[in-house]
């Protein structure tokens, strides 16, 4: 989820836009998704 988001996106030199951050927010939660329900 986003919790995970936080901590794990790297410190970017330039603040993206709020869509960016949905797009790159939506991309983790896809890929992290299957580890979240295996409960790990």
């Amino acid at each position: 989820g986003i919790e995970v988001v936080m901590i794990r996106r790297p410190p970017l030199p330039d603040v993206p836009s709020a869509e960016t951050v949905d797009a790159l927010a939506a991309k983790v939660d896809h890929l992290f998704a299957p580890v979240a329900e295996r409960g790990v």
